[in-house]
């Protein structure tokens, strides 16, 4: 029991070396972390023993446009982070960081992007609900204030609804928050648009009724 330990203690340090590689050549390292993250012992030795070395690894990756590729795993990554508590708590204590390198990547027309760092914004959003730090929350909704402001993806598009509709239900400071950055406004037209997917109109309608 004690060398299989070992063993997967070793087997972690080369994953975290692994990391370091350049760019060009660290996409299959990507796509494997953003499957095993979801184990619980893969969590706890990033986001746990690693903790904030662990984000500086990933959050390289974000500021390099001309890999949408990477800065798709990474979000990826970091959405899926949440299924562990380790991981929830590292995104949790490290809020503002993420979300400044996050939407680092916006605008981009790569869908595959737009639904990955919408997805991150849900899981945040989710989290959020039950915390009392309205900074926090402010800080996310700056967020979607900004993501809106781009054309995107119906699948992306749909996810933002969600997770704004998921952060203000029920919470007035985020409603308010909300309408000082227009984003009923956004979500109006949205339910308006003529051109909107079904789902998406419908979710619209929804989110304007909780906002």
């Amino acid at each position: 029991m004690e060398n299989e330990t070992s063993h997967d203690s070793q087997q972690m340090d080369i994953f975290e070396k692994l990391l370091q590689w350049p760019s060009e050549f660290v996409f299959p390292v990507l796509d494997c972390l953003r499957l095993v993250i979801r184990r619980g012992d893969v969590c706890d030795y990033f986001c746990v023993k690693k903790g904030t070395t662990f984000l500086d690894y990933c959050l390289r990756f974000l500021h390099q446009e001309e890999r949408p590729t990477n800065q798709m795993l990474v979000l990826r990554t970091l959405a899926n982070m949440f299924v562990c508590d380790a991981g929830q708590r590292l995104a949790l204590d490290h809020v503002e960081r993420i979300m400044d390198h996050a939407t680092s990547v916006w605008p981009t027309s790569n869908k595959n992007v737009q639904v990955a760092l919408t997805s991150l914004l849900i899981n945040f959003a989710y989290s959020l609900r039950s915390n009392l730090d309205i900074q926090l929350k402010s800080r996310l909704l700056s967020a979607f204030a900004l993501v809106a402001m781009a054309q995107m993806d119906a699948e992306a598009l749909f996810r933002l609804l969600v997770a704004l509709g998921t952060i203000c239900d029920g919470d007035e400071e985020c409603k308010g928050l909300a309408r000082s950055l227009d984003l009923p406004e956004f979500v109006e037209k949205i339910g308006e648009d003529p051109q909107a997917i079904k789902k998406v109109k419908e979710c619209a309608i929804l989110v304007k009724k909780t906002l």
